[in-house]
């Protein structure tokens, strides 16, 4: 996703595997002591960088309703951030709340990174969810246009359904061949005192398939198509649930992205819909927007109407 000669990589056991060797990275290569991670945030980000010896720093990510992107408090919290902290930004379809910045707010947002001198991580779980696999990669592009120095996380469980086999990648970004070069080879030391090799098997499934013209090709329709009917799936649940629910409002769910959404729906709803309709959500209100089908939609917006009434 950025510049061949600016940009080296090497493959992780998964997603996570690549956020801890950035952790190790950062807190014993580099002397970074914090990190700043949106709250909320996927559970395990926390583990992972306080494992790798790393401070917690939140920054605000969501409205005072819980469901859009409150962009003003992000700014103002990352614009505390010192010169030499590390910052976690989900690139795509944000894991847990499907709530992600416009192109111009990821601007801003890089504009601010860049003047206090952060590093950023870009935790790339989701690829191909949101817009595409290649309209999907553009915040990292659009923060690589200029030198700079970067570590892109992937994942290839969701995207490839090869979560059980441990598949994913970190990349480094550097301002110059030769500082990229430099922080590989660091990410390779790390990489050897942790796991010394990743697993082979779902590596070569993803390397033979992008080493054929066809095969990849049918892995972009097929993952297009998971990415399709998610998003018809939240069509669908918003039009079931106005007809239900009137005086309801969940057009949000329309303007989130990827398989989770924040409802908006309360913690003691959940709880109704757990004990009285068998319905389960987390307590945050986060629906797995890829669970709903034809068969149980009608009976998720009944329920969720006598629980909201």
């Amino acid at each position: 996703v950025c510049k061949e000669q600016q940009a080296q990589s090497a493959q992780t056991p998964g997603g996570t595997g690549a956020l801890r060797v950035a952790g190790e990275m950062l807190s014993t290569r580099f002397g970074v002591k914090r990190i700043w991670i949106s709250k909320p945030t996927w559970s395990n980000h926390l583990n992972i960088f306080r494992s790798a010896g790393l401070e917690i720093a939140p920054y605000h990510y969501l409205d005072q309703a819980g469901t859009a992107f409150d962009f003003e408090r992000c700014l103002e919290a990352i614009s505390q951030a010192t010169t030499g902290d590390a910052i976690l930004l989900h690139t795509v379809c944000h894991n847990p709340t499907g709530v992600d910045p416009e192109p111009e707010q990821w601007k801003q947002i890089f504009q601010v990174i860049r003047e206090r001198n952060l590093i950023p991580i870009f935790d790339f779980a989701y690829q191909g969810f949101d817009l595409g696999v290649t309209e999907d990669t553009f915040p990292i592009r659009e923060f690589c246009q200029t030198p700079t120095s970067a570590l892109i996380c992937s994942s290839f469980s969701k995207n490839f359904n090869l979560y059980g086999e441990r598949v994913g990648a970190i990349t480094v970004v550097g301002p110059n061949a030769d500082d990229a070069a430099a922080v590989h080879s660091q990410a390779k030391a790390v990489i050897r005192s942790i796991y010394s090799n990743p697993p082979t098997f779902g590596g070569q499934v993803v390397a033979t398939v992008f080493e054929d013209d066809a095969l990849a090709a049918q892995w972009r329709v097929e993952l297009e198509s998971f990415r399709t009917r998610i998003c018809d799936l939240r069509s669908r649940f918003v039009a079931a649930a106005n007809e239900q629910m009137p005086d309801q409002n969940f057009e949000h769910i329309l303007n989130q992205r990827g398989m989770f959404s924040y409802s908006g729906i309360d913690a003691d709803s959940v709880e109704r819909l757990k004990n009285e309709y068998s319905i389960y959500l987390l307590k945050s209100g986060r629906i797995n927007v890829a669970g709903i089908n034809a068969n149980n939609l009608e009976r998720l917006c009944s329920s969720l109407a006598a629980v909201l009434a």
